[in-house]
């Protein structure tokens, strides 16, 4: 017959921990607190994005295009470079 080995302090500790950022959560969902709706921070949508790269295409050259992906930020969208 195999012994069960009692879970130590640590385990008990880590569960107590989980478990209670799960309620946490899952009353922070029950009352609207944390929700799953994107935010709009000043980002424009993406169509608009890929516009602004279709018009940057047209008007410039390979060459200057590859120049200006190289300058570009992440955060920066293509209509700020028009």
């Amino acid at each position: 017959m195999a012994v069960k080995k009692l879970p130590n302090n640590n385990t008990k500790k880590t569960i107590i921990i989980l478990s209670t950022l799960a309620a946490l959560i899952g009353i922070g969902i029950a009352t609207g607190f944390i929700n799953f709706t994107p935010m709009q921070s000043g980002k424009p949508s993406l169509a608009k994005d890929k516009k602004c790269f279709e018009d940057l295409k047209r008007k410039n050259s390979p060459q200057e295009l590859m120049e200006i992906m190289k300058k570009k930020k992440m955060t920066e969208s293509y209509c700020d470079l028009l």
